[in-house]
């Protein structure tokens, strides 16, 4: 199947995987690398509470010496779960939150 109506087809042919995948880039570029706080440790769960909760797990991964690149929040940060939306009651300081979690590491 085509958008445009005009198929196009690569063959590519070598001595090794390694040469066609080699080739391969040399057509359409390689990809490029994720950052490196993707490939670290990510800590997460359903259900943080509440700010302080978060920021407790956050300060004992820190006093324990547990390297955590993300911390990751679910559904519970919303008002009354909707999209796009914020608990200001449960987690009512977000930017200094964030701070922190940053002083973190």
């Amino acid at each position: 199947m085509s958008e445009s109506g005009q198929l196009e087809f690569f063959l590519l042919s070598a001595e090794t995987p390694m040469k066609v995948s080699q080739n391969q880039a040399t057509i359409w570029g390689t990809t490029p690398l994720p950052p490196l706080w993707s490939l670290g440790y990510h800590q997460c769960r359903w259900n943080y509470l509440s700010e302080e909760e978060l920021l407790g797990v956050s300060n004992n991964m820190l006093k324990h010496k547990l390297p955590c690149d993300a911390v990751w929040l679910d559904i519970e940060m919303t008002e009354r779960k909707k999209y796009f939306t914020w608990d200001k009651h449960r987690f009512p300081n977000p930017k200094q939150m964030v701070e922190q979690l940053r002083q973190n590491g």
